[in-house]
């Protein structure tokens, strides 16, 4: 029975007593951490950072039909000495409950997370973007984001002279910006 439970505990030799990870649907993300801010056995938590990353289409083809981005929640439980993440997986379309109305400093990893990632924060009051231009349309730090960019910059050094070539490449990409140089 117990062996279903997705609570993983170790030992670690990074100064923390025990590690504790646990992962949960999507919609629990609130209900763990409202326990974590207003229960009193975990006084003092502190949640220090949200880590991000999409797995590939490869690795998801079974359980889910688009991108999965995994979210992992990182909390330190000074009363136990216990570092504490919690991961979640959601599909960018469908957003995530935002955490930053329980914990503030948050907030500004929420909104880049929303910005590069494309996860919409559901019900978050401040979407503004904090790195790209607000003219911006993708997510960069998906996979399927372009690494090539749309010139290619040439310096002839015999003839001291710099010029731009077109690459090409994203005649029919979903890029919608235009760069003049």
């Amino acid at each position: 029975m117990f062996k279903k439970l997705p609570v993983y505990i170790s030992t670690n030799e990074e100064g923390y007593k025990f590690n504790l990870y646990l992962l949960i649907y999507p919609q629990w993300v609130l209900t763990v951490f409202t326990t974590l801010r207003y229960n009193s056995l975990f006084y003092k938590c502190i949640v220090q950072d949200i880590n991000t990353f999409e797995y590939s289409n490869s690795t998801v083809k079974a359980v889910s039909t688009g991108n999965l981005v995994s979210n992992l929640y990182h909390a330190y439980l000074p009363l136990f000495d216990t570092r504490f993440t919690v991961a979640t997986f959601v599909e960018p379309s469908n957003g995530l409950i935002p955490v930053s109305p329980l914990f503030q400093n948050l907030s500004w990893t929420e909104r880049e997370i929303s910005e590069m990632y494309g996860i919409k924060f559901k019900s978050k009051k401040d979407n503004r973007h904090l790195l790209l231009d607000y003219s911006f349309t993708g997510f960069p730090m998906l996979k399927s984001f372009p690494v090539s960019g749309l010139v290619e910059l040439f310096y002839s050094v015999t003839s001291g002279v710099i010029s731009y070539q077109s690459l090409g490449l994203f005649e029919s990409s979903k890029i919608e910006n235009n760069f003049d140089f």
